[in-house]
């Protein structure tokens, strides 16, 4: 039998957390939280291991729980501490350095709740060597997408196939900017983080095994997005290593990851290969882009075995020009996967890559973005993938 404590005065939100977990949950007034991690255990005496303490903190005692979280960082680290907030980007940092294992919002659903609490348990279960949380299932996928030459719509692409992804997977879908000087997705998504990538690479070998969704943004949509530098003397920080470091945590954490690279074959996207199940390669339809997605292609098949799985995509969306899907198609030597058609609608849209897809939408553009999606993610038992 295990349990979890809830440190809050929310009837409601202690009814989310039972909801959430099949563990004993149990209450006490955030206005009696111990100060040590020895007296907040006692409050489970006889209720089993303690796997996780959720604080909703009172005004003016969040220095009080951030010492309390680092003290069970430290002492108790079977225990995970999740800190239930409101202002989630401004205490991401301080938070993440203290041994906060996660934040959540107070208007969390039961659905978050459970992810938190269930990712938080099985990286916990992970870092002291006990292994995979027993019935987890985390098949964290990893879809890059890449363009030879830039301009191809590489991140429009990215971020509606994230934003697909959402509808499948609303708590369990990442988006990550590895285009990490000049990245497009916070103007594509309309979002202002206060942290980004370059804050994930800093962390420190203690900080590492922390979840990264607190120096995630939520976009409306529910997608959670990791962004790229604010700036491109900050985006020098980030080198190969720390690329595949986020990118394996990243994986622990979301069932999918979206990663949005630089054109051509940058450090990053080489790092971020070594980690990707899914490899989707976006082309316009002409003659120099063309071209350059055929070195490409000769780069890609060159890697070592076992390569990803590849998935090339010709986009129409804004081509004037007499070169054909066919065309296309001869002269790499594989067919196209996903073909996105010109639309008037997408035409309209900002080059930087305002979503394109509405959930709903039945035109050729969102069936071939839905398409796209079906190949990306696993097939039902049984079935096959045509």
């Amino acid at each position: 039998m295990s349990s979890v404590i809830v440190a809050s005065d929310s009837a409601d939100l202690v009814r989310r957390v039972r909801l959430a977990t099949t563990d004993e949950v149990l209450v006490i007034s955030p206005e009696h939280l111990p100060p040590s991690p020895s007296e907040v255990l006692l409050v489970a005496h006889d209720h089993g291991e303690v796997r996780a303490l959720v604080v909703d903190p009172p005004e003016g005692r969040l220095g009080e729980v951030l010492r309390l979280a680092t003290a069970f960082f430290q002492a108790h680290p079977a225990v995970s501490v999740l800190l239930v907030t409101q202002h989630k980007e401004d205490l991401a940092l301080p938070a993440l350095r203290a041994g906060v294992r996660d934040l959540v919002y107070h208007d969390a659903s039961v659905g978050d709740l459970r992810w938190a609490l269930e990712k938080a348990r099985r990286g916990e279960d992970l870092r002291l060597g006990r292994g995979a949380l027993e019935g987890s299932t985390v098949p964290g996928r990893v879809i890059t997408v890449s363009g030879a030459k830039g301009g191809v719509g590489k991140t429009a692409l990215a971020v509606n196939l994230a934003l697909a992804l959402t509808t499948a997977a609303p708590h369990g879908t990442a988006l990550l900017d590895l285009d990490v000087q000049f990245g497009d997705v916070r103007a594509a998504l309309s979002i202002e983080p206060s942290t980004t990538l370059v804050d994930a690479a800093r962390r420190g070998p203690g900080e590492e095994r922390t979840s990264l969704r607190s120096l995630l943004v939520r976009h409306t949509s529910g997608l959670q997005v990791l962004a790229g530098a604010l700036s491109p003397v900050d985006g020098d920080e980030v080198g190969a290593e720390a690329t595949g470091q986020v990118l394996q945590d990243l994986r622990s954490e979301f069932q999918y990851v979206v990663v949005d690279t630089a054109a051509g074959l940058t450090e990053h996207t080489l790092a971020a290969l070594e980690h990707t199940t899914d490899l989707v390669l976006v082309t316009t339809a002409d003659v120099p882009s063309v071209r350059a997605l055929h070195r490409q292609l000769e780069a890609f098949n060159a890697m070592p075995a076992p390569r990803p799985a590849s998935h090339l995509v010709v986009n129409l969306l804004r081509s004037s020009s007499t070169v054909s899907v066919k065309d296309v198609e001869r002269a790499v030597g594989r067919r196209a996967d996903v073909v996105l058609p010109r639309a008037s609608r997408a035409a309209a849209a900002s080059p930087v890559g305002v979503p394109l897809i509405r959930p709903g939408d039945r035109d050729k553009l969102t069936r071939s973005v839905m398409s796209l999606m079906s190949r990306v993610t696993p097939a039902p038992a049984g079935k096959a993938r045509r």
